[in-house]
């Protein structure tokens, strides 16, 4: 009966589903996953709109295929200083099998009639989801706040337009990275 050990190593060393996680699985799994950075840039889109972007690099174990969620919390203000909350949370898009671990996030800011924007504070949380569908914190980042109940209550105003999440994770293609875009849905809503 030499299949069982060799089969039990295989599902314990394999990827983790989304189940409840024990302390030791939890530890490991905050070991290995990052929020690297975050950045906000303003774009312009092929029709000449313009938009604020915030930019959100992670990092996690390459063997960590499905779960995994981001949760971002960002402030805008406006030309007459008017301050507004955007609220996306989202499930990562399916990855590559030789997925390397590195992604990242782009939340896209339309500016609309408002004029120019500027992102004045954030709140970013990345983890992973258990059987239950409970979101389990692994990474977080927060600029000029220091909670998301902080930045809650500073702005409470609800952005007018709709944003947009893309998430591209990068593959292993022989000696070359090539990366994969998705469009997330905002499952916040």
């Amino acid at each position: 009966m030499k299949i069982l050990p060799v089969l039990g190593v295989f599902l314990l060393s394999g990827v983790l589903s989304a189940e409840a996680f024990t302390e030791k699985e939890l530890k490991m799994l905050r070991r290995d996953t990052e929020i690297e950075s975050v950045r906000s840039m303003r774009v312009k889109s092929k029709d000449r709109q313009r938009s604020e972007m915030v930019e959100i690099n992670t990092f996690r174990d390459q063997d960590q295929q499905t779960g995994f969620q981001l949760y971002a919390l960002v402030e805008v203000t406006d030309r007459e200083k008017e301050s507004y909350l955007i609220e996306y949370r989202a499930n990562q898009a399916e990855v590559d099998s030789e997925f390397t671990g590195e992604e990242y996030y782009e939340l896209i800011i339309p500016n609309g009639e408002g004029g120019k924007l500027k992102v004045t504070a954030y709140a970013i949380q990345y983890g992973i989801t258990d059987e239950e569908g409970t979101f389990v914190l692994l990474a977080e980042e927060y600029d000029d706040v220091d909670t998301i109940a902080e930045l809650k209550e500073r702005t409470a105003q609800v952005y007018p337009i709709e944003t947009t999440m893309k998430h591209y994770h990068m593959y292993g293609n022989g000696n070359e990275e090539e990366s994969i875009r998705s469009t997330l849905r905002n499952i916040y809503k």
